[in-house]
């Protein structure tokens, strides 16, 4: 088994991959999607159905993400957040 990661947009997306033989020919099975890439070294990935998770290839288990870790993705076609503030007005 191995993690395949492939990009889209820019962007990878990794899944879990298994070989098999089939006669003469070597098939690639899908064993598990895990989604967006956040940090391949740690193994740290975000799906919509588990959130943000890591796995472990040698276990096969998912697990929570370090208390220390801070996602960073933001959409490329997010607005930008724009605060106004008109300050105090006061009656004299």
């Amino acid at each position: 088994m191995h993690i395949a990661i492939n990009h889209r947009n820019g962007i990878p997306y990794a899944c879990v991959m298994n070989s098999v033989r089939d006669g003469e020919s070597v098939k690639k099975v899908l064993v598990a999607y895990l989604g967006r890439v956040l940090d391949a070294d740690k193994g740290i990935y975000k799906s919509r159905d588990r959130g943000v998770f890591t796995y472990d290839l040698k276990t096969q288990a998912y697990g929570k993400p370090p208390s220390s870790f801070v996602p960073n993705t933001k959409r490329k076609n997010a607005r930008e957040e724009l605060i106004v503030d008109f300050g105090c007005w006061a009656n004299s």
